[in-house]
């Protein structure tokens, strides 16, 4: 069943390029990296992008010695900047580099597909932990909200900042650490009315994700949902496809 679900998204995306998606929030360096994993177990070739200064890969049990504004440096090949995290999963400190490609004027999708180049195995899906780092590629970034005070406000702040220098107006939102669905709903229902009248911006709910992981999810419901949502705005870029530099 698993395959089979990684063979029909690889099928729907046109051949070459990738589809990616931005996980923004606050002190969810835990759950992005469940996420990435959940991916990747039901298939998927995953290459986990990390904005933060090192926390997927202190999250994973490894080190950061390099990361992708290195590379691009032309200080260390890139080989040894990807850290492989499991047999589909490859964790690519990027908390400096993302932010370089984002000043080029070129597609920074391009240009890190180019890094990456033809010596790594072809990634199915790009999640990017963090802000999106343009306009281009991320399509309706997707946000992790715990049930408290400080992490409503900080996502508040990431989603106005991306409806500011973006003109996004288009997000999903996980509720982390809730006790059940209601709880995780309230969250989600105070923070959409909040970014809707000041905003103008529509909010779609995601789901809940259990205090211990990925593992309780229902269904896996919740991935199953952002599986939904990368594989609907990436049919519509799909039109002007991405080709990976060989």
């Amino acid at each position: 069943m698993r395959n089979d679900q990684a063979q029909g998204l690889r099928q729907l995306f046109v051949q070459g390029a990738v589809p990616t998606c931005a996980i923004g929030g606050a002190g969810n360096d835990a759950a992005v990296l469940a996420i990435a994993q959940a991916f990747a177990a039901q298939g998927e070739r995953v290459l986990l992008l990390d904005r933060s200064r090192g926390g997927i890969a202190g999250c994973a049990g490894k080190r950061a010695r390099h990361e992708l504004w290195h590379v691009l440096d032309g200080d260390v090949p890139i080989g040894q900047a990807l850290i492989p995290l499991g047999e589909r999963l490859t964790l690519l400190p990027a908390a400096r580099g993302l932010d370089l490609l984002a000043a080029d004027t070129r597609d920074w999708r391009d240009v890190l597909a180019a890094t990456i180049g033809a010596r790594e195995a072809p990634f199915d899906l790009w999640l990017v932990h963090g802000m999106p780092p343009s306009a281009q590629g991320c399509d309706e970034p997707f946000f992790i909200v715990a049930p408290t005070r400080a992490s409503v406000t900080r996502v508040y702040a990431q989603i106005k900042a991306l409806v500011t220098a973006q003109g996004r107006r288009n997000f999903g939102v996980l509720v982390a650490q809730s006790g059940d669905s209601a709880a995780a709903s309230a969250v989600f229902t105070g923070l959409a009315a909040t970014a809707k009248r000041f905003l103008g911006v529509n909010l779609e709910f995601c789901g809940g994700l259990a205090r211990d992981g990925v593992t309780s999810m229902d269904g896996l419901a919740p991935v199953a949902r952002l599986r939904e949502r990368i594989a609907a705005s990436f049919a519509v870029r799909s039109r002007t496809p991405m080709v990976l530099a060989a």
